[in-house]
């Protein structure tokens, strides 16, 4: 890791301390758990949160360790394993009004098969840590590249309404977008989720009932499920 990977994660560690002190959580720096060690854990109202910090040019090299950390923190008690993506700051010339919000409804409409296929049932919370890296204005409107998180609930088993046993999980996805001139998604070049770090040995998820008993290398959307 380079020494300006290593400094953006400490800067950031430190700013999601304050953001989750601020709202009530008592946090713990740099804890080890049996093999494992998280940047922080922070508990709240009987809730334990697993947070790990990654520099997004580090992200894909760390995936495999991402993975461990997360099936350890299922198997081990915690609510939900979150990850925080940080990137090198810029100086932000355009904000891009609402933009989390209209990447979101985006995916609600086009549900990724790479998030249905991570558990029985996936349920879409929020997009968080939006990133604009570039953009481009034309005659078509305004072009847009970054990345992002999205947030989402996995469902194992249970019936409908799901009533299995359930996670959250921090995803990072990556856009190439055209925005028209009222800021509406006009074409999607490009939207990829990651979730590389679920996946270890080519055995489908959803041949299994509880998150921390599977890893696998493919998954299988519902509509691909149900034509099986």
């Amino acid at each position: 890791m380079t020494a300006l990977a290593q400094y953006l994660e400490a800067a950031k560690v430190e700013e999601v301390v304050g953001e989750l002190e601020a709202a009530g959580y008592a946090v713990t720096r740099e804890v080890r758990d049996g093999n494992m060690r998280y940047d922080l854990v922070a508990t709240k109202d009987g809730r334990k949160i697993a947070i790990e910090v990654k520099a997004q040019s580090v992200l894909r090299e760390s995936a495999g360790k991402i993975r461990e950390l997360r099936e350890w923190a299922r198997a081990h008690g915690y609510d939900r394993f979150r990850l925080v993506v940080v990137n090198p700051p810029r100086e932000r010339i355009v904000e891009i009004p609402a933009l989390e919000g209209t990447l979101f409804a985006y995916l609600a409409d086009h549900f990724p098969a790479e998030l249905d296929g991570l558990s029985s049932h996936t349920s879409l919370n929020g997009v968080s840590q939006v990133d604009v890296d570039s953009i481009e204005v034309t005659e078509a409107g305004s072009h847009i590249t970054g990345s992002g998180i999205v947030e989402v609930t996995l469902e194992y088993g249970g019936g409908k309404p799901p009533d299995g046993v359930s996670w959250e999980a921090d995803i990072p996805f990556s856009f190439d977008l055209l925005l028209d001139p009222q800021l509406r998604i006009a074409e999607v070049n490009e939207l990829e989720v990651d979730t590389s770090e679920f996946y270890e040995c080519g055995i489908d998820p959803i041949s299994r009932t509880h998150p921390h008993q599977w890893r696998g290398c493919t998954a299988t959307s519902r509509q691909e499920r149900s034509r099986a």
